[in-house]
């Protein structure tokens, strides 16, 4: 016996669920451009090997998470460090806080301090130092497996930024303006070191 509301009942009024109503009537850009793609921001290499459409799809759409993915992808995976530094930019643009967070923080590894502390300074960290920390979190779950190695230049700048004020540099839970960019620098540094190839 077939219920009346079965999706084999064809003789169902249409006007139901019409399109006005209907979720399933976005826009294809506004749709590829709004999609979370947490499955793929904490597996970044799945969407390497797999699904490069929907990637694609969410890159033209200007996807801020889709940016993150590639980013990473090309700069730690591909090697391939001008290409991967574009898409997290647009990432950071994007206002995507992870993307904002890896940019500034490679920006600053790099040698490129002013717009390092420019893209840190977004996720108002004098205000907020737990969305940093969120970060850095899920950047460890992005990276997970993927194979990422301590540059010379990363130790180098990150002394460089060694405040010559009397903080507590041991201390990470806690910064201040002479220290805050020194501390978010060693702090991926030595995740770095330290990380399970």
């Amino acid at each position: 016996m077939v219920s009346d509301i079965s999706e084999h009942n064809y003789d169902l009024d249409e006007s139901i669920g019409s399109s006005e109503e209907n979720s399933y009537n976005i826009p294809p850009t506004i749709f590829f451009k709004n999609q979370t793609l947490s499955y793929f921001v904490a597996e970044p290499l799945r969407m390497l090997y797999n699904f490069s459409d929907l990637k694609n799809e969410c890159l033209v759409a200007g996807n801020p998470r889709a940016h993150y993915i590639e980013g990473l992808l090309q700069y730690f995976q591909c090697r391939k460090s001008i290409k991967g530094l574009d898409h997290l930019r647009q990432s950071a643009d994007g206002n995507y806080d992870n993307g904002t967070y890896i940019y500034g923080i490679l920006m600053l590894c790099r040698g490129n301090f002013a717009e390092g502390q420019y893209y840190l300074d977004m996720l108002s960290w004098k205000t907020n130092q737990d969305r940093t920390t969120q970060c850095l979190t899920m950047l460890k779950q992005s990276l997970k497996a993927i194979r990422v190695s301590v540059k010379a230049k990363y130790v180098a700048n990150t002394d460089t930024m060694e405040p010559l004020a009397d903080c507590n540099t041991h201390a990470m839970d806690s910064a201040c303006e002479d220290c805050y960019y020194f501390k978010k620098m060693k702090e991926f540094v030595d995740y770095i070191r330290n990380k399970k190839q």
